[in-house]
């Protein structure tokens, strides 16, 4: 599911990848994760933003869009939920560290 093209395909590419029902994957992702399947995507997308953010010179709104988010303001808005700080200042602090 790490995959950027699964992650773009969301929650449908994690019930196709699954081959189980939507009720039954929200029942085991709840069970086993304690997270809805929605919530269990996003935060993999949030997490592969950060690492491109770290990594690479790629515009928010590019990296928003390979880590499957339509809106930049809801990328924007979810990171910011997710680590306190925006998606700029995480990218500026992430890659003074790596660079003195």
């Amino acid at each position: 599911m790490r995959a950027e093209e699964n992650l773009r395909g969301g929650v449908p590419r994690l019930l196709e990848l699954s081959g189980v029902s939507a009720a039954h994957l929200s029942r085991s992702m709840r069970a086993a994760y304690g997270v809805t399947p929605t919530a269990f995507v996003t935060d993999l997308r949030l997490e592969h933003a950060a690492s491109l953010l770290a990594a690479t010179n790629a515009t928010i709104a590019a990296i928003a869009t390979r880590c499957g988010f339509t809106s930049q303001s809801y990328f924007t808005h979810c990171f910011t939920t997710a680590h306190d700080l925006t998606p700029t200042t995480f990218r500026h602090r992430s890659q003074r560290a790596f660079v003195p």
